[in-house]
């Protein structure tokens, strides 16, 4: 309970919508990606920014977020929403029609990507377990950010927007796997080797995600069958946030991630014919939550590692550009794009993407990771997806 009523955390809520309701709308008249505008409001107005004068100019603690975990429920909520949306792309049709692409060309660039920046992490004098998180997750590029620019150009229909879809797709798809790895990895710290914790997780990962798609096909369907026969969309509204905060719940019980939950709800969704109405249905909080998310995101960034590190970091975002550009460029061009083709898909994939954001915060609550260096890679990525 709030110490000033019955409303925890209401000034964080008024602010939060007040921004969102000018924020967004100026994003989009400028043309500037809503991911990063949330970032730097949270980094502008978070506890390393402007609250951090708060205790000179007393003004400003009604218009800053003092501690980021006052938003950080709400900003939890956002995430799940985020890999719910991901799971409706992901029918098992549309993969297997795009299969030579996200199985190929996708499986490559995180594959090639991943050993690449791991091998330097490692070589940096990290954990392996460090350098496998951070390998895999400086692989993937920003969803957001990519689709946004190719749906701009018009150019999702064209060979460089289809082969740059199916890389993210498997992207999203790899997130799977990695989420699992984290959740064993923190939850069996000192417990076995490395290769030993990696195989319980694949297999342990592997059987809840079966077994949870397999019953949530039979039971999900009929249930949504069912509202849609009786017209009811306040209650088709709250199957949908049943079926996503259920499925959630369960994999968090299994000691899984609720993200990976929610990845799996949309993916049993998008194999009904309700995919569509979900969609909208969703879409309202969808924004709302994910703009949370970015903005806690941001207030956990602290800059002065930017000061104390004015080398290495820009350093770092231009090797990450430049490593990430050069293998996508080349895995293009030998999937029959031409050479300025697979140049542009090399500069548009090069940059990091929201998920690290996920997975570098998961990894730093489980001790995974140092702070110093999680803040050090929150930063990187913030940096190339402003590049981008």
């Amino acid at each position: 309970m709030d110490a000033h009523g019955n409303f925890p955390f209401l000034k964080e809520t008024i602010l939060f919508l007040a921004l969102s309701g000018v924020l967004m709308p100026l994003l989009s008249r400028l043309r500037i990606n809503a991911v990063l505008g949330f970032l730097s409001v949270g980094v502008l107005l978070g506890p390393y920014g402007l609250a951090s004068l708060a205790g000179s100019w007393p003004a400003l603690s009604w218009f800053t977020f003092a501690r980021p975990d006052q938003v950080e429920f709400l900003a939890e909520l956002g995430v799940i929403f985020l890999m719910f949306m991901i799971g409706l792309e992901m029918s098992i049709e549309r993969l297997w029609s795009m299969r030579r692409l996200v199985f190929g060309l996708g499986a490559l660039q995180v594959a090639i990507s991943a050993a690449a920046v791991g091998a330097l992490a490692l070589w940096f004098g990290n954990s392996i377990e460090a350098s496998v998180i951070l390998g895999v997750v400086l692989a993937f590029s920003s969803t957001a950010i990519v689709m946004q620019l190719l749906i701009q150009r018009r150019e999702l229909g064209t060979p460089l927007g289809q082969s740059a879809f199916a890389i993210l797709l498997f992207q999203d798809l790899a997130v799977v796997p990695l989420l699992v790895l984290i959740s064993i990895l923190g939850a069996s710290a000192g417990e076995g080797s490395f290769a030993t914790l990696l195989g319980t997780a694949v297999l342990k990962g592997v059987l809840t995600v079966v077994l949870i798609y397999l019953v949530g096909r039979r039971v999900v369907r009929p249930l949504f069958h069912q509202i849609a026969v009786d017209k009811q969309p306040d209650t088709f509204t709250a199957l949908t946030l049943l079926t996503t905060l259920g499925v959630a719940a369960l994999t968090w019980f299994a000691g899984l991630s609720m993200a990976l939950g929610a990845l799996l709800a949309g993916l049993i969704i998008a194999e009904t014919e309700f995919r569509h109405e979900v969609e909208i249905t969703i879409e309202p909080f969808k924004g709302l939550l994910m703009g949370l998310f970015f903005m806690s995101v941001g207030m956990g960034i602290d800059l002065r590692a930017l000061l104390a590190e004015p080398l290495w970091i820009p350093l770092s975002v231009i090797g990450l550009l430049t490593l990430k550009a050069l293998v996508v460029f080349v895995l293009l061009r030998v999937f029959g794009l031409s050479w300025g083709r697979a140049a542009e898909g090399g500069l548009l994939l090069g940059q990091g993407g929201e998920f690290a954001f996920i997975v570098i915060g998961m990894a730093l609550g489980l001790g995974l990771l140092e702070r110093q260096i999680g803040q050090f890679m929150l930063i990187v990525v913030g940096v190339s997806m402003l590049a981008a």
